[in-house]
Parts: structure tokens; C-alpha cells; sequence
């Protein structure tokens, strides 16, 4: 089959208050690079997601949302196949609930498929394989892809939205430079935080004799929303649903984080961000271990596990230690440079090539 004279992606991806935001934005990041290559873009998805995609920084593509009655694999599909005019140059698919069978399925309306993951636990059969995690290697997957997939692995293919590449240098030079109080501290535990670690954080922080200028960002699907509120300081800022400008700017001007390690870990080691950092899910665990590990972070451990009085003196130490903040985030700006992005557009470009040469 002829290929389309403008390439067309279609990203398979969801967000909700319980998974949180991190596919979205990764397949985000994505979009925009290829929509500056001149690519079409589709994002099929839940109607939760739909609503939230506004929010996720992806430049315009066509946003279809699947009948509630449409729940399986067959029924996404054949639902992808009927609502496209074109078949699909690459189908992208960043999901925990659809894997293998999908991606066979997938085959019959997409040239190549793209995956996206974090943790190699699981089989795929796909052209390309994207995973960012600090030191992760192309063997962590191997039996479980096949012989051709090319595997981008590792922080050289973070997925980095242009808006904070835009903003590091202005981030580098404030962790040289240093800041005198108040310290300026920013807690994201991603857009929807399900475990309401935000509101734990920001109680313990009442209690310190320290004065903080606090910013807090979630989104409006953030499972406990109002509980923050509630818990919010005098001195404290929620950010709402911001854009990724405003996101940038807040990691480019705050002094020290407070986290979790999802998506948002490369982001923050991209702005040289030092982090107090815990695991609020299962799947944050290797991107955790490999941040501390390179000292880009501090991990603290899993939330639910940690005390209060561990944290404050964590933060405590954080705060009285310049040196050591700065040190920090140097070391995890050294890991994410903000521009794999394009080596994965390029990547799947080229793949695409290959593609096409070998149908000829």
C-alpha cells in the first residue's frame, strides 16, 4: 500500500484520577514532536482522558473518545479502523490494560507499532520500544520483544516537553547561583496524586518553623483536590490544570521539590530540581532506585511507609545544605539533556523508512 503523503500517528493512551497522568503526557510530548514534522495525530482514548488531553501540552490532533459499550481490545480497534480515513503510519500505545493482544490486533490498521513503557514485566510486539528509566538497557527486554524491535532505552530518550528545555538553562543558573530565604519548595506528586500524598506533605510542612514559599500543582481530575484545599498553608500556591509553560516555570524557580517518581522525575531532572523523593506505586520503584542510585534525588522510600518525623528531617537536611542541593541538581541534570524526544521522533521516522523500502 502507497504511504499517506503525511504521515498520521495514533496514540492509544489513558488518564484518570486512579493511573494518574503520566501516559498522557509522555504520548503528549511525542505528538508535539511529530507534529513539527508535519505528522497527523489521533488520540483515542477513554472520555475521562479526552476531558483531561486539553491539559496534557499536545499540539492539536483529532481527540475521539471510546462508547462506554466499547471495553475490549476487538471493540477499540475495530472502532480505530472505522473512524480513520487513512491507514495509520505508526499506532503508539502507552497502557498498562492493553498489551499483547492489542498490539496483534493493531497490525491490521498501523504500518508500525510504537510502545511506551517503564518496567519490562511484560510481552509486546511492536517495531519500537520506548522506555526512559535511568539505565535501563535494551537486554532488560529481551525475550519479551522481537528480534527487530529497536528498544530506545534510558534517560537519552526521555520524553522532555520543549516548554522545560526552554526553561533549563534559566533552572541551571539558579542552582549555581542559590537562593536566600524563604526557600521556595514545590510538591507534585503527579496530576492526579490517588494516594492524597500532597495533603500529608503539606501537613507535616505546617509544623516546621522554616518558612516556605509553596507551589503545588495537580489537575482538576485529582482524586483528592478538596482535601488539599483544605490542607492548604497561608504561604502555599495550588496550580490547577497549568500548562506546561507554567509547569516549566515553576520546576525552573523552586529551590527544592517534593515528589513522586513517575513521568514528572525526568522532568525535574531535566530542570537540575533537587527532590525529596517517595514511590506511590508499584511502577515507580526501578525509576526511583536508578535516580538515588546516580544521586539525582534523595528516595525516602514508599509512601505509607514513611514517617513523618523521617520526612521533616529529610527536608530539614535538604534545606540547611546548599551545597548538597546544588550538587543534586547538577548530577540529575547531567542524566536527562531534554532533547530525546527527537532522538525517538527521529528514531520512528527512520523506522518508517524501512518500512516503506521493504514494501516496495
Amino acid at each position: 500500500m502507497k504511504a499517506p503523503q503525511r504521515p498520521m500517528a495514533v496514540f492509544r493512551a489513558d488518564a484518570a484520577a486512579h493511573i494518574g497522568n503520566g501516559h498522557l503526557s509522555r504520548c503528549a510530548v511525542l505528538a508535539n514532536a511529530l507534529a513539527e514534522r508535519d505528522w497527523r495525530l489521533a488520540l483515542f482514548a477513554t472520555p475521562e482522558t479526552i476531558a483531561l488531553a486539553q491539559y496534557s501540552g499536545a499540539p492539536r490532533m483529532e481527540l475521539v473518545a471510546f462508547p462506554k459499550d466499547v471495553q475490549t481490545p476487538e471493540a477499540e480497534v475495530a472502532l480505530i479502523q472505522a473512524a480513520l480515513e487513512q491507514r495509520a503510519t505508526v499506532l503508539v500505545l502507552d497502557h498498562y490494560q492493553r498489551g499483547l493482544d492489542f498490539e496483534r490486533l493493531a497490525r491490521r490498521i498501523a504500518d508500525a507499532i510504537v510502545v511506551i513503557e517503564d518496567f519490562p514485566g511484560r510481552p509486546h510486539l511492536c517495531d519500537v520500544l520506548v522506555d526512559q528509566t535511568v539505565d535501563r538497557l535494551p537486554t532488560d527486554y529481551r525475550g519479551l520483544v522481537p528480534t527487530h524491535t529497536q528498544c530506545l532505552m534510558g534517560a537519552p530518550f526521555a520524553l522532555i516537553h520543549p516548554a522545560l528545555l526552554a526553561a533549563r538553562p534559566a533552572a541551571l543558573r539558579r542552582r549555581e547561583e542559590g537562593k536566600t530565604e524563604p526557600l521556595r519548595l514545590l510538591i507534585t506528586f503527579g496530576g492526579t496524586d490517588p494516594v492524597d500524598a500532597t495533603s500529608w506533605v503539606l501537613r507535616a510542612v505546617a509544623k516546621e518553623n522554616r518558612y516556605f514559599s509553596i507551589d503545588v500543582i495537580l489537575t482538576r481530575g485529582a482524586a483528592h483536590l478538596a482535601r488539599v484545599e483544605q490542607a492548604l498553608l497561608d504561604n502555599a500556591c495550588l496550580h490547577v490544570s497549568v500548562s506546561r509553560e507554567k509547569v516549566a516555570d515553576l520546576m525552573a524557580r523552586a529551590d527544592l521539590a517534593v515528589g513522586a517518581a513517575g513521568v514528572t522525575t525526568a522532568e525535574r531532572c531535566c530542570l537540575g530540581l533537587p527532590t525529596v523523593m517517595m514511590t506511590i506505586a508499584d511502577n515507580q520503584r526501578d525509576i526511583a532506585a536508578a535516580v538515588s542510585q546516580r544521586g539525582a534525588a534523595l528516595h525516602l522510600g514508599s509512601f505509607g511507609s514513611i514517617s513523618e518525623t523521617t520526612f521533616l528531617a529529610a527536608l530539614r537536611d535538604m534545606c540547611n545544605d546548599h551545597d548538597c542541593r546544588r550538587n543534586m541538581g547538577f548530577t540529575a541534570a547531567e542524566l536527562i539533556d531534554g532533547h530525546g524526544v527527537g532522538r525517538v521522533a527521529n528514531s520512528l521516522v527512520q523506522v518508517i523508512r524501512n518500512t516503506c523500502d521493504a514494501t516496495e
